[in-house]
C-alpha cells in the first residue's frame, strides 16, 4: 500500500518537475523572441503602431485559447452547458478584476516614470522586481529562502544590471527636468516594481489555493484585461486621427501572438514553478535576446556583458540547486498553511457544488 502511493507521489513530483522545466525554458525562449521582434520592429523598421493595440489583441488571443481549453475539458466531463459556465466564470472573477486593475495602475505609473527619468534608469530599476517578488513570496506565500538563495538573487539582479548597462550607453539617463520631477520618477519606478512583485505573488496565490482551473483563471484575467487595454487604446492621444489600428503592420500581429503565448506561459510557469523562478527565467531571455540582437542587428556585446551573463547563469544555478535544509519552524509554518489551503479549497469546492442547479 505504502509502496504504491509512494510510487504515485514520485511520479507526480517528476511530472511537476518536467512541466516546470518545460514552461520555464519555453517562457525564456518566447519572451526573448518577443523582445527581438519588438526591437526589430520598433528600432530597425521604425514602425509606429499602437503598443496598447498589440496588447489588446494579445489578450483576445489568450481568451480564445483559454476558451478552447475549457471547452475541451467540459466535453470530457460531459458538461454541455458551456454558455452558463462562462457566465459564472465572469460573475465570479472579482479576484482577476483586482489583478487587471493592478496592471492598469502599474502601466499608468510606468508612463509617468519613463517621462521623468528616461528609459535607461527605468530599465535598471525594473530589475528590482526580483527582490519584490521574493519579499512578497515570503509575506503572502509563507516561503523561506536560505542565505544562499538571497545571495543568488542579489548577484542575479546585479548581473542583469551590469549586462544591460552597455545597451543603454547611447541613451540619456536623465531627461531635461528638475530635481523634484526626477525624484518623483524614481519613486514611481519603485512603486511599479512593487506592484509587479505583488501582482505576481497574488496571481500565484490565486491559482495555487483555489480549485478554479488555470485556464479558467486565464480566461477571467484576459476578459478584464481586454476591457483595460481597450480603454487605453481608445483614449490614447495618437488614436484620435487613425483609430486603434493606425499604422498596423504584419509584425505587430506577430507580436500580439507572441505576447499571448508569453502571457499563458507566465501563468503556467507561476503555477508549476513559482513567481521567483519565473522572474529568473525572464533574465535568461534577456541574454538570449541580446545575443541574437548582436548577431543579426549589430547590437552591443562586450566582455562586460559576457561576464555578466556568466554571473546571471551561475546565480540562477545556485538558486535552483540550493540544498540548504529548511528550519523546523519554517517547515511547521509551511505545513500549517498548506493544510489551511486544502481546507479552504475543499470548502470552496463544496460552495460551488451548492451553487449548481
Amino acid at each position: 500500500y505504502f509502496m504504491f502511493y509512494g510510487k504515485m507521489a514520485r511520479e507526480e513530483e517528476g511530472r511537476r518537475l518536467y512541466l516546470s522545466i518545460l514552461t520555464l525554458v519555453s517562457l525564456a525562449g518566447v519572451d526573448g523572441t518577443y523582445t527581438i521582434i519588438r526591437r526589430y520592429s520598433r528600432g530597425v523598421l521604425q514602425e509606429t503602431y499602437s503598443v496598447n493595440t498589440v496588447l489588446l489583441l494579445a489578450e483576445f488571443v489568450k481568451v480564445i485559447i483559454s476558451v478552447f481549453m475549457i471547452q475541451c475539458r467540459l466535453m470530457k466531463t460531459g458538461d454541455r452547458n458551456c454558455r452558463r459556465h462562462f457566465y459564472l466564470l465572469i460573475m465570479r472573477s472579482h479576484k482577476m478584476v483586482f489583478l487587471a486593475l493592478l496592471y492598469l495602475v502599474g502601466n499608468t505609473i510606468s508612463y509617468f516614470s519613463l517621462k521623468h527619468i528616461g528609459a535607461g534608469i527605468f530599465v535598471v530599476m525594473a530589475q528590482g522586481k526580483t527582490f519584490t517578488t521574493s519579499i512578497f513570496s515570503v509575506l503572502m506565500l509563507s516561503r523561506t529562502f536560505s542565505p544562499t538563495r538571497w545571495r543568488a538573487l542579489l548577484t542575479q539582479v546585479l548581473g542583469v544590471i551590469l549586462f544591460l548597462l552597455p545597451t543603454l550607453d547611447t541613451q540619456p539617463f536623465v531627461s531635461d527636468t528638475n530635481r523634484t520631477d526626477f525624484v518623483a520618477g524614481l519613486m514611481a519606478s519603485l512603486l511599479v516594481v512593487t506592484i509587479s512583485g505583488f501582482a505576481s505573488c497574488y496571481f500565484e496565490y490565486t491559482i495555487k489555493n483555489d480549485p478554479t482551473d488555470i485556464w479558467e483563471r486565464n480566461f477571467q484575467l484576459g476578459f478584464h484585461s481586454i476591457l483595460v487595454y481597450l480603454f487605453l487604446a481608445i483614449t490614447s492621444p495618437r488614436e484620435d486621427s487613425g483609430g486603434i489600428f493606425c499604422d498596423w503592420t504584419p509584425l505587430a500581429s506577430v507580436l500580439s501572438l507572441f505576447g499571448a503565448v508569453g502571457g499563458l506561459l507566465v501563468a503556467l510557469s507561476i503555477k508549476y514553478a513559482g513567481s521567483v523562478l519565473k522572474t529568473l527565467a525572464i533574465s535568461i531571455s534577456i541574454i538570449y535576446a541580446a545575443l541574437v540582437d548582436h548577431v543579426f542587428m549589430n547590437g552591443p556585446l562586450n566582455m562586460q556583458m559576457i561576464l555578466s551573463a556568466i554571473i546571471i547563469i551561475v546565480s540562477i544555478t545556485n538558486y535552483t540547486f540550493d540544498a540548504t535544509p529548511i528550519s523546523e519552524s519554517s517547515k511547521r509554518r509551511v505545513s500549517t498553511n498548506d493544510a489551511n489551503d486544502e481546507i479552504q479549497g475543499e470548502t470552496t469546492t463544496i460552495e460551488k457544488i451548492k451553487d449548481e442547479p
